[in-house]
């Protein structure tokens, strides 16, 4: 992706996030695969710290 659709893909990547959790993830059964993309694009954008906590949530979530 192009930075300006990176950035865009997060936008709308997180607030779909948002608004997932705020329905509740029993609706959203794949709700890691967000985090997971959140999670890559945060990377690609070179926001390592906080594509870790994304990755962490992601893979915690598909676990359990």
């Amino acid at each position: 992706l192009r930075k300006g659709d990176l950035e865009t893909s997060l936008l709308y990547n997180l607030k779909a996030l948002e608004l997932q959790e705020q329905q509740g993830v029993i609706y959203f059964p794949k709700i890691a695969w967000m985090d997971f993309s959140v999670a890559r694009s945060l990377y690609h954008t070179q926001d390592y710290e906080q594509a870790v906590n994304y990755g962490l949530k992601c893979m915690a979530q598909i676990k359990s």
